[in-house]
């Protein structure tokens, strides 16, 4: 039987992200990743398929790539690499390399204000290097 109620809810939803979207992409892109993360993170996938689905979904990895500041050779490494790479800096981050760690909505603000802060620092005209340094330094702690 057909849940109209959360199929209201979920069109809703993501229009909502749709039209915080159109002016403010980075917005759009972390609550969908807050959506899908969590999603993710209870599926019954072994870890690594659930960080190839992290990898195959380009909002996701965006996410990843900004907050992590993985430049542009990134997605031309092997997707071992990319998995490891994305295990091993999530693991330092967070302390576990688990997609099911996002599960926590205090891990997922790790992640994200990490993503919102760094995607930031990317479109900001002002400020010199120096003040983006100590903003990255300041990460640290987020």
């Amino acid at each position: 039987m057909i849940d109209i109620s959360s199929i209201i809810e979920k069109y809703e939803i993501r229009s909502l992200e749709k039209n915080i979207g159109g002016r403010y992409p980075e917005i759009e892109l972390a609550l969908n990743a807050r959506r899908e993360l969590s999603d993710l993170a209870a599926s019954d996938a072994s870890e690594n398929v659930k960080w190839y689905q992290v990898l195959s979904s380009k909002p996701l990895r965006r996410v990843f790539e900004v907050a992590y500041g993985l430049g542009e050779g990134f997605s031309a490494l092997s997707i071992d690499r990319q998995l490891y790479e994305l295990k091993g800096r999530t693991g330092i981050l967070t302390g576990s390399n688990d997609v099911s760690q996002f599960k926590s909505d205090e891990v997922l603000d790790i992640i994200l204000k990490r993503f919102l802060l760094r995607s930031q620092i990317n479109v900001s005209p002002v400020g010199s290097r120096y003040t983006n340094a100590l903003v990255l330094l300041g990460l640290r702690r987020v």
